[in-house]
């Protein structure tokens, strides 16, 4: 089931990366993550209200929110960063290999991790890794050190935030849970960045494709926290890293950019990876 959630995650992931490329042509980057950010927590506390669901978190489940979403915030606002510095090929790699200490993470608690188990993690993490290389278009090194750096706080930031947000999931209602991990992501990010956001020529056309960036965006993160419920959770971290190949395959569907036979050999073999640890 930690495998199935992941993947689902991967697919809204995937579709929410596809549409970021229309908004952030027509919105600061800053602005977007905010307002989706926002949207969402509206989103979460409507649900919470038309479900009746119980606000009643057990002991530690405020401060595992809060920190996942502090983390959170930090692992978006460096993916955007990185992505808008650095050629595909570098960033995609780095931030792509955060299941890594996911499963590092997870084997430091005590989770029983085989030796195929972790070949078939790296399987996944080369594989996303080729996909991402063989569709980058960007040959351009200006810019290139920050966005490595960028990359590397965007890997470590998402791997403890999945780490947390599952190690929390059963402390609270799902729902309630991800409301004080979207909640804290929004103030950290009001916080370090009010001085950044630019409301000014606002598109009002834009602000449902950010409402809809906001459902995947929370379904998404809601799916890879819920896998805390279930047998090894750090699987779901390692198939929802697959988000950026799913973004790829479906410019490939409905903007008809090219897959090499080497790419679709590379994602049938991250495919297999992730089959063999549902397994």
């Amino acid at each position: 089931m930690s495998i199935f959630l992941g993947f689902m995650a991967a697919l809204l992931w995937g579709i929410h990366d596809f549409f970021v490329r229309i908004v952030t042509r027509q919105i600061h980057i800053y602005t977007a993550i905010v307002i989706v950010f926002f949207a969402s927590s509206l989103l979460l506390l409507a649900l919470i209200w038309s479900a009746d669901v119980s606000l009643e978190i057990k002991s530690g489940g405020i401060m595992l929110g809060c920190l996942s979403g502090m983390t959170f915030a930090a692992a978006t606002v460096a993916l955007y960063n990185a992505f808008a510095l650095g050629p595909v090929r570098v960033v995609a790699s780095i931030i792509g290999a955060y299941p890594i200490f996911s499963v590092i993470l997870a084997f430091l608690q005590g989770a029983n991790i085989r030796l195929e188990q972790m070949l078939a993690v790296l399987a996944v993490i080369i594989g996303v890794s080729f996909v991402a290389s063989g569709s980058d278009k960007s040959y351009q090194q200006q810019g290139q050190p920050k966005a490595i750096l960028w990359s590397v706080i965007a890997c470590l930031a998402f791997s403890v935030c999945f780490h947390l947000g599952q190690a929390a999931a059963t402390l609270a209602h799902i729902l309630a849970l991800n409301l004080i991990v979207r909640s804290s992501a929004l103030i950290i990010l009001l916080i370090f960045g009010f001085f950044k956001l630019n409301f000014q020529n606002l598109n009002l056309k834009i602000l449902p494709y950010l409402v809809f960036l906001a459902i995947l965006d929370t379904l998404a993160l809601a799916l890879v926290t819920g896998a805390g419920h279930f047998r090894d959770p750090q699987y779901a971290s390692v198939a929802a890293s697959t988000f950026g190949m799913m973004t790829i395959i479906l410019a490939w569907i409905f903007l008809k950019e090219r897959l090499s036979g080497q790419q679709w050999l590379a994602v049938s073999v991250v495919f297999g990876a992730i089959l063999f640890l549902g397994l």
